[in-house]
């Protein structure tokens, strides 16, 4: 098992810059909603939600990234020692849904679910 720090804020308030997380080997079938390290097309690795077929997107991003594979499976955050699990909790399908539509071509439906995801990623970061 491998450790990643988190940088930027497309997985905000779910993932913060700094968490630190667990990673594993992927293992197929990938499950919806899965938080994956995978590399997009330019080399860089980065923490995003898997939405099925292949694609990742970060929550709180308006487009979807363009990756080359993915390499890992997240599976927990460290918080002060104690270490959280984020493989396999009900929240990850939910935010998948909302991520899913949190794009720019569906106007009034991005802005709400934008709003969906602050809460239900905050809630799921400490509750649960």
């Amino acid at each position: 098992m491998n450790a990643v720090i988190v940088t930027g804020i497309s997985m905000r308030p779910y993932l913060l810059s700094g968490d630190v997380l667990l990673v594993k080997e992927v293992e197929h079938p990938l499950p919806f909603g899965s938080l994956v390290l995978a590399r997009n097309v330019h080399g860089e690795q980065i923490v995003h939600r898997y939405l099925g077929r292949g694609k990742v997107k970060g929550d709180k991003v308006k487009h979807w990234d363009d990756i080359k594979s993915i390499d890992y499976m997240i599976l927990a955050r460290m918080e002060n020692e104690t270490k959280i699990d984020l493989h396999k909790r009900p929240v990850n399908h939910a935010l998948a849904v909302l991520s899913f539509f949190n794009q720019k071509k569906f106007f009034i439906i991005h802005k709400i679910s934008s709003v969906l995801i602050s809460l239900l990623g905050k809630w799921g970061r400490h509750g649960q």
